[in-house]
């Protein structure tokens, strides 16, 4: 396994006191090279920005401010920073429901930075945009999944729990049957073993939040959430359209993390074991299809995952009580 390589680095100051305490979000502008952040720090949101064109090119410079609060879950103040080039402007979406874009040519004008063009009366819990930026999905607190246009008018609406399987499991012909599929180093034998899926449960480690993730190509995407009826997390693959594809098998302790491989045929995730902590893979079908096993000891938690472009690497990002580690691996290592 390749080891990683320090390219260029870059330093750059903000506040310590403000990040002490907050998880902070970047985001860049691709042609310019400029880096918007944003952090929450005493009830209230900032977005900074560093212009690689400025006198001080190592500074952020404050853009704007706006109220917020502490989640009582626990959850994130701030879902998501992504910069639009086509709005030239970095889209921020908070919990309380706000979609806001921070534009730096309005702040050069000696204007408002900071404008909200839409807002979620039940707020948000979880957002993503379609690779093409076209579509935005959104989670809302009333536990629906709300599709919108670039322009956020609303696409469709309707409930993330639902007993429905998909349309397509009607289409299954016997070899996207469970007991025909791939199953890793468990093999056949387990899959055709009987489990009381009622004992399924959450990991210890989940957050409770729901993820979102796209395809490469934007024609489907995948919501992993906790399902209230099973108290386990379920997948569930929805066309660009909004409508239910297909629902993953039971997995027990299924974790939160989610990320859908760009060439489309593999869906990541984690599953905590008391003996073991295993990065799975699901096909679009929501069946497992293999997994992997981390050598960390139990003294830790996997906080994302993330492919890279072209799809041959696997980051997995893990937190200990003394650091954050970032893992690379290579898909040279499974068949599939």
């Amino acid at each position: 396994m390749r080891n990683l390589q320090l390219l260029e680095q870059c330093k750059s100051r903000l506040s310590f006191q403000d990040l002490s305490q907050s998880k902070a979000f970047t985001a860049v502008d691709p042609d310019s090279g400029d880096v918007y952040a944003a952090w929450f720090t005493d009830d209230t949101v900032k977005v900074a920005l560093r212009d690689q064109h400025s006198d001080f090119a190592n500074d952020f410079v404050e853009l704007c401010r706006l109220p917020a609060f502490e989640r009582n879950d626990g959850g994130n103040v701030i879902i998501d920073l992504l910069y639009l080039p086509d709005a030239q402007a970095a889209c921020l979406c908070l919990n309380t429901g706000d979609i806001a874009l921070i534009s730096k040519e309005r702040f050069n004008a000696g204007g408002e930075a900071l404008e909200i063009v839409g807002t979620v009366d039940s707020g948000i819990l979880s957002m993503s945009w379609s690779p093409d930026q076209e579509v935005v999905v959104v989670i809302t607190g009333a536990s629906t999944v709300l599709e919108m246009t670039r322009d956020f008018d609303t696409i469709t609406e309707f409930p993330l729990d639902t007993n429905e399987e998909g349309e397509g499991v009607s289409h299954s012909v016997g070899w996207g049957k469970k007991e025909t599929q791939f199953h890793g180093s468990e093999g056949k034998a387990a899959a055709q073993r009987k489990a009381d899926i009622n004992t399924y449960t959450t990991s210890p480690d989940d957050d409770q939040q729901p993820r979102i993730s796209w395809r490469g190509d934007g024609s489907f995407y995948v919501v992993s959430s906790v399902d209230p009826s099973k108290d386990s997390r379920v997948l569930r693959v929805y066309n660009r359209e909004g409508e239910l594809q297909n629902t993953s098998e039971p997995v027990d302790k299924l974790e939160h993390v989610l990320n859908w491989r760009p060439s489309g045929n593999l869906i990541a995730s984690t599953q905590r074991l008391p003996h073991r902590h295993d990065i799975v893979f699901f096909e679009r079908n929501g069946l497992r299809h293999g997994e992997f096993t981390l050598r960390e000891t139990s003294e830790h938690k996997v906080i994302e995952l993330q492919w890279n472009a072209d799809s041959s690497i696997l980051a997995v990002w893990l937190q200990t009580q003394q650091n954050d580690t970032i893992k690379k691996t290579g898909m040279f290592r499974y068949s599939y």
